[in-house]
């Protein structure tokens, strides 16, 4: 055959489908109406995005295809969201009550699996076990509350991220669901046997105070067993305290560990220990969410970062959210990780000790090795009136430096004073 009369059509499915990997699902969607041919290098070799079930209350994104649960034995998938697949209630309900589950039509296609609302344990099994080139798993809270993962057995040695995640999962949730269970299987999921590629870890999790000794060895066993590999860990603490479930004589002297690090329940505090990480030689990215909020059984406290010297040198992205920060170990992220490129802190604190110093932030720009940073709601209270005293608040003498060595991909949002100042502007040459 002549190589220049060559077209699309004269190459092997091979690599077609090496070709249509590299186009986003919507694409793939609409050539697969081309011909039966490509149709179907598509639904064998390359697989397709699918919603199945309907959305959940936990949904939020608006998506409208979705499809009964039978679908996935009709088409070759490789991303699949499972929604409300099952429903507890309904125990006759022909849909999603079959005896044999539906499978994967061709699960060796099959990479990215992601599950919420409540699912059973019989198919949770039927679904991933035959599955083992499994790269992204994801596992809303509603979802682990049907299933035992002790009786699971979990093997995807090709596992890249491992998420649990909790959208729009509310305190009236956490009271009325069976949070114990659900613990119980976020403890097991870290018990898991060594997943040898794993890069990003996200825990999305309530913490009952009864289950947090079990949780917290679980999570330092799993970040020993994936350090060399790990580059990505964020975590959400909803810290949930059943204060009525505690008996007092415990109350005086309880220590419970709880994700990484302390909570001591008598003075209503959260030690979140940055100690546990230094040995993850890879990891780049962190993440901690902190929450706070009060009834009169729960209780939700808002957690104190400690030891940030001992965080790993290799990180790259840091982003706080409520937690509180003292001013020495903000300046350890802001100043002395030597790989760092972007820092988000958020709601940290700005009384006595903690949040930020006008002078950590002049060194920030002066070192002119950030790329990003953003410090809201997180100026130390005690250093910004020092400086406005004197006339030149915090954004103007960082804006003295950054003008004079300016960085143009330098991106800044502060806010102090009940002001949030954007970037940098070529007005603030004035003040240099």
């Amino acid at each position: 055959m002549d190589e220049g009369n060559l077209t699309i059509d004269d190459l092997p499915n091979e690599i077609l489908a090496h070709i249509f990997k590299y186009l986003p699902f919507m694409q793939c969607e609409e050539i697969m109406s081309v011909s039966r041919r490509w149709e179907s290098v598509i639904y064998e070799l390359v697989g397709i995005r699918t919603y199945i079930g309907r959305p959940s209350e936990f949904w939020s994104l608006p998506i409208n295809n979705w499809h009964p649960f039978e679908k996935i034995a009709t088409i070759g998938a490789s991303t699949v969201s499972f929604s409300d697949i099952e429903d507890p209630d309904a125990a006759n309900d022909t849909c999603v009550d079959l005896k044999d589950p539906p499978s994967f039509k061709h699960p060796y296609l099959v990479r990215r699996v992601s599950f919420d609302g409540y699912l059973r344990q019989r198919t949770f099994i039927h679904l991933l076990e035959p599955i083992r080139n499994l790269a992204y798993l994801e596992l809303h809270l509603s979802s682990l509350e049907g299933i035992d993962l002790s009786r699971v057995k979990l093997n995807f040695p090709k596992l890249q991220e491992l998420i649990i995640s909790s959208n729009n999962y509310t305190l009236q949730h956490m009271a009325s669901r069976n949070l114990g269970q659900i613990m119980v299987n976020c403890t097991k999921l870290l018990e898991a046997p060594y997943f040898p590629r794993l890069v990003t870890l996200r825990l999305y999790i309530p913490i009952v105070v009864q289950r947090s000794a079990q949780l917290l060895r679980a999570l330092f066993k799993f970040l020993v067993r994936h350090n060399a590999t790990m580059k990505m860990f964020l975590i959400r603490t909803e810290v949930t305290v059943s204060l009525r479930d505690i008996k007092s004589a415990e109350r005086n002297d309880m220590k419970l560990h709880l994700s990484i690090g302390v909570v001591d329940v008598s003075g209503n505090s959260i030690e979140m220990n940055c100690a546990h990480l230094q040995d993850c030689v890879s990891l780049e990215h962190i993440g901690f969410i902190g929450n706070r909020t009060k009834d009169n059984s729960l209780g939700v406290f808002k957690p104190d970062l400690i030891n940030a010297d001992l965080l790993p040198k290799t990180l790259k992205f840091v982003e706080i959210y409520n937690i509180l920060i003292a001013k020495e170990d903000v300046r350890v992220m802001a100043v002395k990780l030597p790989k760092i490129k972007t820092l988000h802190l958020e709601n940290i604190g700005e009384a006595g000790e903690l949040g930020m110093n006008v002078e950590t932030l002049v060194d920030v720009l002066d070192n002119n090795r950030m790329l990003k940073i953003g410090v809201l709601s997180g100026f130390n209270a005690k250093s910004l009136h020092c400086y406005s005293s004197k006339d030149s608040t915090a954004v103007r003498m960082a804006r003295i430096l950054l003008g004079k060595e300016h960085n143009p991909s330098f991106v800044a949002t502060l806010h102090y004073d009940g002001r949030t100042e954007w970037g940098y502007t070529e007005e603030d040459e004035k003040f240099t």
